[in-house]
């Protein structure tokens, strides 16, 4: 048996697998999946939704309560403790994609 046994970590839909010492880094694409699933869970008109990177929370129909939602959510998600500040600027999900999974990349 290896030095790292793996072990298996139960999310609220999914399972994951990771190795205990080594950081489970995920693409930009799963991490594209995790806020898409988050927005249907707080927006559930959407769920037969089409996501694309250039979809605006906003356009969407989620307002400035909805948006925080999904990110804390999506955060939560990552595991990651960044201010919410941190996303500002930010105007589309493929962005949030992306300023997330350069967060998570540094931590």
């Amino acid at each position: 048996m290896g030095l790292f046994a793996d072990f298996v970590i139960l999310g609220r839909e999914n399972i994951y697998t990771t190795n205990i010492g080594e950081k489970n880094k995920m693409n930009k694409e799963e991490i594209f999946e995790i806020i898409t699933r988050h927005t249907r869970e707080v927006i559930p008109e959407l769920e037969g939704h089409r996501f694309q990177s250039n979809d605006a929370l906003k356009d969407l129909g989620a307002n400035s309560i909805d948006r925080s939602e999904i990110t804390m959510m999506t955060l939560e998600s990552l595991s990651l403790n960044i201010p919410l500040i941190g996303m500002a600027g930010v105007s589309n999900i493929g962005e949030l994609a992306d300023v997330l999974y350069e967060k998570s990349q540094s931590t």
